[in-house]
């Protein structure tokens, strides 16, 4: 009768306990969320004081006592307190007209999400970290694959949180239904697997070649510029910055992709053609949100002509959707606020434009113009977050000495080039010494 009438606290409870017994693997806890994350659609939420708490950040509050153990061995620097200068600044920015919804989902879903990142990288190790997300990117971008492929999509349709199904409907370019796996929309899912290819190339799976074109076509089903453009964008870092053990394996996927542009390109084109007029509209609707965006943005808090709709929507004089996360952030929490995390992406650009970016600085610096075309919408905040969080745990494993003992998750700083993990002989050689 209790398991009839209460089925979401028994399983909440279940989950509770297998996490618990699973605190001494703490890479099984990083797959475990990372399946969670990229998996399950955003929409099945729980709802609590208000709030409405999707299936990652559900699974992260399970994932607590974990975590505070795990935090022990973890030295803040200076991006976490600067992280949480910029939470609890958006905290503030309610007190100036900003809406609590933007500050909770910034914390709920952004500021946890990075605590994860941040705490189980520094616990697991870089390697290790990057070949989960590595798995999981190729994991989903087969999906997204199948999904163009064979028109059947598995969470259309699905209910959950009923102001938030909207997301379960397939959106169409041309006359191809566009690719969204678990993710609700194309663009989240087509960032989310952008930013997994620098993990690809560091990650040391074999098949590298074949699995960054995996990747890539997972990115092309998603029909969606921005992505598209995350993953030129990110593969040319990989091929500047990321230096192989072996020069035939940088040939070989340069040959691969080479191969499938060509095949690819050709009916892309015609695709885009065919749809011109839809894009141009969307290229129009983006750019005239900015027409008045210098005049009506603050420093502090909610902007001017902006206000939510009884059903709970932002709307911005007039508009229904504001497809540019930077103008989002600014138009709820003001130019402050914004400026703080907008920081963030640029010192990952800088670290990897001066040869010192790990592979999650790579796969940050990827999404800075991808940020321009979509907002951080489903999923997206939390893989956004949570490889911020990564990225901070790899700049200062690098920085550091570790003990022996983790020889075979410590990433091996190449001249040049991102972090990789050790060679076999290399590991011997540490261990030795």
């Amino acid at each position: 009768m209790l398991v009839t009438r209460f089925p979401g606290a028994v399983l909440l409870t279940a989950a509770a306990v297998l996490c618990s017994g699973l605190a001494r693997h703490p890479r099984l806890l990083l797959a475990l969320w990372l399946s969670v994350l990229a998996l399950v659609p955003f929409w099945l939420t729980v709802e609590s004081a208000s709030l409405h708490l999707p299936p990652a950040t559900i699974a992260t509050i399970l994932l607590v006592p974990a975590l505070l153990h795990y935090s022990r061995g973890v030295r803040p620097g200076v991006s976490d307190v600067v992280l949480c200068l910029g939470c609890a600044g958006a905290v503030l920015m309610t007190l100036f007209g900003a809406p609590q919804y933007a500050a909770a989902a910034l914390i709920t879903q952004g500021g946890t999400s990075y605590a994860v990142g941040r705490i189980l990288t520094a616990r697991v190790g870089t390697s290790a970290t990057f070949k989960a997300i590595a798995v999981i990117t190729v994991i989903v971008s087969a999906w997204s694959l199948a999904e163009l492929a064979t028109g059947i999509h598995v969470f259309q349709n699905l209910q959950g949180a009923a102001d938030l199904s909207f997301w379960n409907q397939i959106q169409v370019r041309g006359s191809l239904a566009r690719s969204e796996a678990a993710w609700g929309h194309a663009i989240a899912l087509g960032a989310f697997i952008s930013m997994g290819i620098p993990m690809i190339f560091a990650s040391g799976l074999k098949w590298t070649p074949a699995l960054v074109i995996i990747a890539v076509g997972g990115t092309l089903a998603t029909l969606s510029r921005g992505p598209i453009l995350g993953a030129v964008i990110a593969l040319s870092f990989c091929f500047i910055f990321v230096r192989f053990e072996s020069r035939s394996r940088r040939l070989a996927i340069a040959a691969a992709l080479t191969v499938t542009t060509g095949l690819l390109i050709s009916p892309l084109l015609k695709l885009f053609a065919g749809v011109s007029s839809e894009l141009d509209t969307t290229s129009a609707y983006r750019a005239e949100l900015l027409t008045h965006a210098i005049d009506d943005l603050k420093l502090f808090g909610r902007a001017d002509h902006v206000w939510t709709s009884a059903e709970g929507r932002l709307l911005y004089r007039g508009f229904g959707s504001i497809d540019n996360a930077y103008l989002l952030m600014a138009l709820d929490l003001g130019l402050v606020v914004t400026s703080v995390f907008a920081a963030g992406l640029g010192v990952a650009l800088w670290r990897t434009i001066r040869f010192r970016g790990s592979a999650a600085d790579l796969a940050l610096a990827s999404q800075i113009p991808v940020l321009f075309t979509v907002a951080m919408i489903t999923q997206y905040q939390a893989a956004l977050f949570f490889v911020a969080g990564a990225a901070v745990s790899a700049r200062r494993a690098t920085g550091s000495t570790p003990p022996a003992s983790d020889v075979s998750v410590t990433p091996t700083l190449i001249p040049g080039g991102i972090n990789l993990p050790p060679t076999r002989a290399e590991a011997r050689r540490r261990v030795s010494a």
